[in-house]
């Protein structure tokens, strides 16, 4: 039948309907099914496609099932989520097995990887952790039960084992640097250098006061760096030679005040001895006192207008010994009186003169050999700081005299310091000592 028209549709109508009316009855349906449903070209309806949960279904019926599935697996995960917080209240009495009673300020943690827990808590830099009300951790790293002013003892700390656990008052009281009353005792400890970081090479005692500290019951050292104790330093003062022991018997002697009259020796190898003895020239040397030596390489026993005699001189017998008054006497006596026969006076006097010269040379040459001698002599370093007794060797050498020397340097008393030693070349030996008082 064709040509229809288009009939009522209501609740009352008994209207024929058309095809188009049909048609708009299956695209309502497919319009309310969705899911990609559409109407077939004979007037059924495509099935629906629907993914719920991952799932593809092709009904209404399906779609329903799978949603009623997980509402029930919802409903049962809410239930478990309400047992795990019945233990949270409004009463302060917190979450079980943790608890706060505060009306402070929440806590903050402001730092990167921190936590703060507690009333007013605050965790301000990376990776602290602050614990307890008002507590402030505002250092990297670091765990802080307290702020300035608001301390708190941590209690119950297990005696540490690793280099990185904290210890407990026992472990400090065991290892002598708390008394059993908890006072810290007095310990030596090592001082510290500029950066803050130990310096185990320094210790000093009586925390730097004047004075110093005295050390008691000192055993006997042993090996090169032990400490030694006044008896072993007395025992090794007693072996050394040629040191004055008694104002009455001195093996040297010398007199003049060290404060005011002073040797002075600033000349680069210089030696000068005697008060007010000054040795100002390169490997000069002054002997006795207000000698002064100001010329390279030379030996002075005096100074203008205050000459000295060398006397006792033995008659030289080298070419560079000195010759004494009697040689001289008998040289110039010779050659007036007992020319040798077919020698003239001339000849006899150069004879003399170079017998002279040669005498000459030898004085210079023990001298040198002096020189030698006391600059191995100055070569020998001095006892240090904090040591008691050195022993040492030196070695000079000066226009082709060489000499060797052994010293020996003690500090008798922190302010007294005592040195004695022998210098020999092939001319002879040369020994010295001296003493200085510091304060």
């Amino acid at each position: 039948m064709t040509g229809v028209a288009a009939g009522a549709v209501n609740a009352t109508s008994v209207d024929a309907v058309n095809g188009s009316q049909l048609y708009g009855v299956s695209q309502s349906a497919a319009d309310a099914l969705g899911g990609g449903s559409t109407v077939n070209s004979d007037g059924t309806i495509s099935a629906p496609t629907y993914s719920v949960g991952g799932t593809t279904v092709n009904s209404v019926g399906d779609a329903i099932t799978n949603i009623d599935g997980r509402v029930t697996q919802n409903t049962s995960d809410i239930t478990n989520i309400n047992n795990t917080l019945n233990n949270i209240t409004s009463g302060g009495t917190g979450i079980k097995y943790f608890h706060a009673n505060s009306t402070l300020p929440d806590s903050q943690a402001t730092g990167a990887e921190s936590v703060a827990i507690g009333g007013n808590a605050q965790s301000l830099a990376t990776n602290s952790v602050a614990l307890g009300s008002n507590s402030v951790a505002d250092r990297a790293n670091t765990v802080s039960v307290g702020s300035a002013g608001n301390e708190r003892q941590i209690t119950n700390v297990a005696a540490g084992t690793a280099d990185t656990d904290a210890v407990n008052v026992a472990q400090l009281k065991a290892s002598g640097i708390i008394n059993p009353n908890g006072t810290t005792n007095a310990a030596v400890t090592y001082d510290h250098n500029a950066d803050g970081t130990t310096n185990y090479s320094s210790i000093t005692m009586g925390n730097g006061a004047a004075g110093g500290t005295t050390i008691h019951n000192v055993a006997a050292g042993t090996s090169g760096d032990d400490a030694v104790n006044v008896d072993q330093m007395n025992s090794a003062i007693s072996t050394v030679t040629n040191i004055a022991h008694a104002a009455n018997n001195p093996m040297f002697a010398a007199d003049g005040n060290r404060d005011t009259e002073a040797a002075v020796a600033s000349g680069t190898h210089s030696t000068a001895m005697g008060a007010n003895a000054s040795a100002t020239a390169a490997n000069s040397v002054a002997l006795g006192a207000n000698s002064v030596a100001d010329r390279a390489n030379s030996v002075s026993v005096g100074s203008a207008g205050n000459e000295r005699q060398v006397t006792n001189v033995a008659a030289g017998t080298a070419t560079t010994d000195a010759v004494n008054v009697g040689q001289l006497n008998d040289a110039i006596g010779s050659a007036v009186g007992n020319l040798p026969a077919g020698m003239t006076s001339k000849a006899y006097t150069d004879q003399q003169i170079n017998s002279v010269q040669n005498s000459v040379s030898q004085v210079a040459k023990n001298a040198y050999a002096g020189v030698a001698a006391a600059t191995a002599l100055t070569m020998i370093p001095d006892v240090d700081q904090g040591k008691t007794i050195a022993v040492g060797i030196g070695g000079g050498s000066y226009k082709g005299s060489q000499a060797v020397a052994l010293g020996v340097s003690a500090r008798i008393t922190e302010n007294l310091k005592m040195k004695a030693g022998a210098g020999t070349s092939s001319q002879g030996t040369a020994i010295g000592i001296g003493a200085s008082y510091q304060w």
